[in-house]
This record gives C-alpha cells, structure tokens and sequence, in this order.
C-alpha cells in the first residue's frame, strides 16, 4: 500500500471515530435531557418534537430546558421559528408573564407553523426577510445572511434570555447569524443567557467568539462554553449564571 493510501485511510478512520464520537455525546444529551424533563411543572415529558438535522439537537434542547426552567426569563429574543419555539411557548403558557418574540423569514413556514402548534398569546412572531450583506469585520470581508431591518424592529428593547438558531449559516461564510451584533450590548439586561447553535461551524464559531469580545469590550462581564454532540451549541451568560457553562 502507497504512502498516499496509508494517510487517506488514516484521515478516513479518525474521521468516522470523530463522527462516531459525537453521535455518542448527542445519545448521552439525549439522555440527560429526558431524564431532566421528567416531573417538569410546565414541559410534558410526553411532548412530542423532532431534534437534529437543521433543527436544534439533544445538547441544545437540555441547555435550553435547563436556562428556563433555572433561569426564568421574562425577556426572550428567539432569531428562527422550530423546535426551540415549541419548547418556549410552552414556558410561555405557564408563566404567562414572559414575553417571547421570535424572528422568523418565511411566511409560509410561519403559517405552517402556527397551524400545527398553538402559540401563547404572549408570543409575537416578527418576519423579517433575508438579505445578503457584504461586511468588514476584523480587517475581512465576509458575505452573509442577515434579517432585513432587523436593528431598527429591536432598537431601544431590552432581553434576559436570547435564543440564536437563524438566519440560514450554511455555505461556511466567515460570519454567520451576527444579527445580534447590532443591538448589542445594550439589548442585555444586567443578568443574561446567549445561547448560539451551530458553533461546530466556522461562521458561528467566529460569530460565538465576536459576542464575547464586545462583552469584554464594554466591561461586561460574562462566561461561556460549548456543548458538543453531533453540533455545537455555545452558551454566553453572565457571571450569576456561570454553572450554565458546565451543566
């Protein structure tokens, strides 16, 4: 066997054990997060919802459950409509006091949505279209996708809890989903939780490392991990909620 064949079937085996390795993490969240639901006061443990592929995995579902059921924000910014909405309108429908609004481009997808899942009042769906934006960031032009008009329906508010799962972040652009980055610090209310799915790709890693700089740019202090399984979900909170780094 060739010096060449050697390295590709090398490069091919760690490649699978890789795969493998975070398949076995995603069944281990998997798991912990219906072992965590169980006994919930507002999540059934029998609630039905389709995890993984573009949706929101096991990691990302048990950190998401963990931040409301712990946290208990009254202020959340959901940026994408799916499995993550599901799981906050029915936190919404007990605590009926948060106020939940997520951002989502597609009215047919929104119309489906809403047909097959009934929102709290409390939730305010806000479609905003997709656009491709040129950016300069960091000394590097990047294209990417972004929401239009996105700073101006979210100017002067202010969230506890953001959820981020959208725009599209396919394609590996350099920076993906930086939405946020327009309103950002002062959208943060003193104590916060950022979650950032995704963050196995470059854009959110880029995006997710972003984020912290401009916390640390404006003194905010924060701390922040990302939970593997076969994605990435990185979390950014404020120090009176670092055990969320480390659930």
């Amino acid at each position: 066997m060739s010096t060449i064949n050697c390295e590709n079937l090398l490069s091919t085996i760690l490649e699978n054990q890789h795969t493998l390795y975070n398949q076995n993490r995603e069944i281990i969240f998997a798991n912990v997060f219906h072992d965590t639901i169980k006994g919930s006061k507002w999540f059934p443990s029998d609630f039905p919802l389709s995890p993984g592929r573009g949706a929101l995995g096991y990691p990302a579902l048990y950190v998401l459950y963990r931040v409301l059921n712990e946290f208990h924000p009254q202020n959340i910014l959901e940026m994408g409509m799916g499995q993550s909405t599901k799981v906050i309108g029915l936190y919404n429908n007990y605590y009926p006091e948060c106020r939940h609004q997520v951002v989502e481009h597609d009215p047919e997808w929104i119309s489906f949505f809403c047909n097959h899942f009934d929102l709290p009042s409390t939730t305010k769906v806000v479609e905003l279209p997709l656009m491709n934006a040129d950016i300069q960031l960091d000394e590097i032009s990047s294209n990417t996708i972004m929401y239009n008009g996105f700073p101006q329906a979210f100017e002067g508010q202010v969230f506890d809890f953001i959820c981020i799962d959208g725009p599209y972040g396919f394609n590996n652009p350099q920076y993906s989903r930086i939405d946020i980055i327009g309103i950002l610090p002062e959208c943060l209310t003193k104590s916060f939780v950022i979650i950032l799915d995704d963050c196995d790709r470059k854009g959110e890693q880029n995006t997710f490392n972003m984020i912290c700089d401009i916390l640390k740019e404006h003194n905010i202090e924060h701390n922040s991990s990302i939970y593997y399984g076969e994605k990435g979900t990185g979390i950014i909170v404020s120090p009176d909620y670092s055990f969320m780094c480390s659930m």
